[in-house]
Order: structure tokens, then sequence, then C-alpha cells
């Protein structure tokens, strides 16, 4: 005759099940419980990636560019980062871009 009773799982997320043939109650989680999502942790590639990715959309709206014109700046700039040293981080990208703005506003073409 085991029925679950429950008692303010929401709030606690438990339920008691009681079993009659050896009177006992034991504590129950309920299947959610155990599959709780876990965030993913920060991964600094898929980060730059995505700010990479923000500029070239970004260059392609400003100035009017195609996607592999603007994806040539985006190479242009990361090799022009490595000469100057620069290492990947929060603001690498809004350099890029105002180098990139800058080489553009002075005419000159991305390197093939």
């Amino acid at each position: 005759m085991g029925w679950l009773t429950r008692w303010s799982s929401e709030l606690v997320g438990l339920a008691a099940e009681t079993t009659p043939d050896l009177d006992i109650t034991a504590v129950v989680r309920p299947s959610w419980h155990y599959h709780r999502r876990v965030s993913r942790r920060a991964d600094p590639e898929r980060i730059h990636l995505a700010r990479r990715a923000a500029i070239r959309n970004v260059i392609m709206q400003s100035r009017g560019l195609d996607r592999d014109v603007a994806e040539r700046w985006c190479d242009a700039w990361e090799v022009e980062a490595a000469l100057q040293g620069l290492e990947p981080g929060s603001a690498y990208w809004d350099a890029g871009k105002a180098w990139i703005d800058a080489q553009c506003a002075a005419q000159k073409r991305p390197p093939n």
C-alpha cells in the first residue's frame, strides 16, 4: 500500500514515502533534484571567436564590406596584434576595431 506523500516539496524539494510493511518513513528526493544543469565555464577560445565574429559583423555593417573582406581585416588585425605582442583579452577586439577603422580611413586594403 505504499504511496508517496508530498509535503512542501515545492519549498523543500523532498517527499516522504511511507512503507506500511516496515513501518518506516524514508525521505526521497524527486528525480529533478539529481538532474540540475551545471553552468558552463567560460572558454577563452569561444569568447575570443565570439568577439571576433561580433567585430566582423560590425565592420561589415558600418563599412558595407562583404564577409570575405571583413574576415581578411580580422585576420590582418590578429597578425598586427601578434607583432605588437598583444594577448587576446577583453580589450583585444576593441583595439582591433579601432585599428581596422584607422586602416580603412587611410583607404588601405586588407591583405590577401
